[in-house]
């Protein structure tokens, strides 16, 4: 048989569900390497939204702690900042970021929280978030081994950019490791649809399948998150197209396989 390319096992796995007998007939490993290539040019585009909105964030962060924010300390789970008034930091988002250290923390709360659908609120001993109806605390003493000021936080902005960078290789192998379970979810329906029907197809055939027919909810699934429409809802939709790549894989290899 001959060597299928990644370009055409592409094109077979989306448009043509008749000619998946020639990816049936082809070896598990080059299913494998078709998988490993796919999920690292997915890992990359899907990250990149991502990669771009928190980029922009650490950085304005950064200039702002430069270039406008006031000396500060945090020592023992305290923050302290030396400004009399609260300091509000906005971004293109909607975001805002209230830093208030001082006391009365009651009335800051209620205040600063009241008609605003997405902030964070930084107190002197606590972190809170709320977004629209949601609101999370985080207490700072959870961190009070850490020791800050202004000259330490700008260097730790810079190290964790530099960490930013470095889940661009590790973010593809995350894209890796789900593929790999949805196919492992398709294949056990592939399972259940033969053992009804009584089609012998082996295990590792039906995950080689799974793999192909899984190949389009993928890649519509990293277009949803490169423009941040990514929602948790959708994984029902990548599964269910996922299914019907995989009966019709299922019915078109039968037929072959009688004829």
């Amino acid at each position: 048989m001959d060597k299928i390319s990644f370009k055409d096992r592409l094109i077979i796995s989306i448009y043509k569900p008749k000619n998946y007998i020639l990816l049936y007939k082809d070896r598990f490993f080059r299913a494998l390497i078709y998988i490993v290539i796919i999920s690292f040019i997915l890992g990359i585009i899907s990250f990149f939204n991502i990669f771009h909105k928190y980029n922009k964030f650490i950085n304005s962060v950064e200039i702002e702690v430069k270039n406008n924010f006031p000396d500060f300390s945090f020592h023992n789970g305290i923050l302290h900042v030396n400004q009399k008034d609260e300091i509000v930091i906005k971004n293109s988002g909607g975001l805002e970021i209230i830093i208030d250290t001082r006391d009365g923390e009651g009335n800051i709360i209620n205040n600063y929280l009241y008609g605003r659908d997405k902030v964070i609120l930084v107190l002197k001993d606590k972190i809170i978030y709320k977004s629209k109806d949601k609101i999370d605390e985080t207490q700072l003493d959870t961190f009070k081994k850490i020791t800050l000021n202004k000259e330490k936080f700008i260097k730790y902005v810079f190290k964790f950019k530099l960490g930013l960078i470095t889940l661009i290789i590790i973010f593809p192998f995350l894209i890796f490791i789900i593929n790999i379970f949805s196919c492992f979810l398709l294949t056990l329906l592939g399972v259940l649809i033969t053992s009804v029907l009584k089609i012998k197809i082996s295990f590792v055939d039906l995950f080689k399948l799974s793999i192909y027919s899984n190949t389009f909810p993928s890649i519509l699934k990293s277009i949803f998150m490169l423009f941040g429409f990514s929602n948790n809802k959708f994984n029902y939709i990548y599964i269910i197209l996922g299914s019907f790549y995989l009966i019709f894989s299922i019915k078109y290899i039968t037929i072959n396989l009688e004829k």
